[in-house]
């Protein structure tokens, strides 16, 4: 019983030891809680129990130690962790204030602006009630009234009208010989001529498009055509191609060609989505060869059929999307009139009055004695003899052998008495004059305007070509005056004419050119 209780007592002892030790350790380490150590097995009395004790006490003071720096670790990145936050406190306060503020300038701007187009059109409701024009801010930029807007005008085109006109008749002049009733007349007609451009430039040519309108245009021209074949038509050099009545004689071949021209714009002008339609194109070519027909029977007067056909096909070429269908067509005519040529070199002069002109353009040493050569071969001698600069105004001998040296040849005149100086300068103005016919025709209101610019253009481009061509022989001869400068009443009055239809068609033109003035504020 005794070594019982001694045992007990011994057990009780050693708990104690411990539990004070622990609380030992933990009170001076500044812990809070402690740890419960298990209850052991009672251990032999004697040196087993002491070797036990010790090596438990070693094993609770480093598992304590390990216990102890493992908060301290704790303790270190949680106070880390707190300083991190406490300073990205002040950071994110900041970013959201700007964000804040930023956001509240933007709302601000807005309702500003909002505020101000509000009043704005509250204003302007107000002044359009009462009639009152609208005050703009100084700063900006302010509009131009109608009255201060621009309005285009071809003033080149109109230099150089009046440039070719006055050097018509200063050529006429000189070549007129002795005698100034070409001369005044040319004057008066050239006068009329300018009346009719000026009127023409304001007149609406919209009004030529018109059903009535155009249907008048038309008859009137072909019923004029009739008239050759009337008393009142009028021979001059063997062929009837001109009326007279009273004083006044006119070539109704000039008025044809402007009803061509403003007939076949209004035809496009109808059929602009179907150009491509074979049926629209023959319709077209049927119309070509008519009028080919109709003022080559009538007026036996070739050149011109030429023309108002060729017209008819330039028009139809600029309106039609593609180019291979008139690339063939070019091909096949140009076959044709290879076949023609060689069927009349081949035939001779015996072929008739025609091809004595194709004789004559190809082949003039086998007509040397003839009329049809003496005209070509005198035009030449008077480009030939004319040089660089020419023998000067009025020292040209050739005017008094060349036919129609007033009318037809009046360039090789101008290449004798100006030389080729002069005459590059003629060929460059009608050079300006075709570029601005067919700016005009580029930058037109509507295809309306457009087409009738481009058969203007077509017409003064043909006109040229086959004038300049045949003096200088490279075409056979045909009877086609240059336009503004040869010898002609009706001629030039409706060239005129058609200037002026020009001219109105530019003046309706819209660009889109500065329209706002900048006007500088001093503060």
């Amino acid at each position: 019983m005794k070594q019982e209780k001694r045992k007990r007592q011994s057990n009780r002892g050693y708990q104690e030891r411990v539990h004070t030790e622990s609380s030992q350790l933990n009170n001076g380490n500044n812990m809070e809680h402690f740890r419960i150590i298990p209850k052991q097995e009672e251990a032999p009395f004697g040196k087993q129990s002491a070797s036990s004790e010790h090596s438990q006490q070693k094993k609770t003071s480093q598992q304590s130690q390990r216990s102890d720096q493992n908060q301290v670790q704790r303790s270190g990145q949680s106070n880390a962790r707190k300083t991190q936050k406490k300073q990205a406190r002040p950071n994110q306060k900041k970013n959201t204030q700007k964000n804040n503020t930023q956001k509240n300038n933007s709302k601000k701007n807005s309702a500003k602006k909002n505020n101000r187009n509000t009043t704005i059109q509250k204003k302007s409701n107000i002044q359009k009630k009462s009639g009152q024009k609208r005050k703009e801010p100084k700063q900006q930029s302010v509009q131009r009234t109608p009255k201060q807007e621009r309005i285009y005008f071809e003033y080149t085109l109109v230099f150089v009208v009046i440039f070719l006109v006055m050097f018509g008749l200063l050529m006429l002049y000189t070549a007129s010989l002795y005698t100034t009733d070409f001369f005044v007349k040319q004057c008066v007609i050239s006068l009329l001529g300018v009346a009719g451009l000026f009127i023409a430039s304001f007149v609406d040519y919209h009004l030529y498009a018109k059903k009535p309108m155009i249907i008048l245009i038309a008859a009137a021209a072909i019923i004029v055509v009739l008239l050759v074949k009337t008393p009142l038509g009028m021979e001059l050099n063997g062929a009837t191609r001109w009326i007279k009545i009273g004083p006044v004689s006119f070539q109704p071949a000039e008025l044809f060609k402007i009803a061509v021209i403003l007939v076949n714009a209004m035809l496009i002008n109808r059929f602009s989505r179907r150009m491509s339609d074979w049926r629209i194109l023959s319709m077209f070519a049927a119309m070509a060869i008519l009028e080919f027909l109709y003022i080559y029977l009538v007026t036996e007067n070739l050149s011109s059929a030429i023309i108002v056909a060729m017209i008819t096909m330039l028009m139809v070429f600029v309106a039609y999307p593609g180019y291979k269908l008139f690339l063939a067509l070019g091909a096949a005519g140009a076959g044709l009139a290879a076949l023609v040529i060689y069927y009349v070199l081949n035939a001779g002069a015996d072929g008739g009055f025609r091809s004595g002109r194709i004789i004559a353009w190809l082949a003039p040493e086998r007509l040397a004695d003839q009329k049809l050569v003496f005209q070509t071969n005198q035009a030449l001698y008077a480009i030939g003899s004319g040089g660089l600069w020419g023998k000067g105004l009025g020292a040209g001998k050739q005017k008094m052998h060349l036919p129609e040296a007033m009318n037809d040849t009046i360039f090789a005149i101008i290449c004798e008495e100006l030389g080729m100086v002069g005459a590059s300068l003629v060929l460059i103005m009608f050079a300006i004059l075709l570029y601005r016919i067919m700016f005009i025709a580029q930058n037109s209101k509507d295809l309306l305007g457009g087409m009738v610019a481009t058969g203007i253009f077509a017409h003064f481009m043909l006109q040229v070509i086959l004038n300049v061509g045949v003096v200088t022989n490279l075409l056979p001869s045909t009877g086609v005056t240059l336009p503004f400068i040869s010898y002609g009443g009706s001629a030039l009055v409706l060239l005129m004419a058609e200037i002026g239809v020009a001219l109105n068609i530019s003046r309706q033109i819209d660009f889109e050119g500065p329209q706002l003035v900048k006007r500088k504020v001093k503060k």
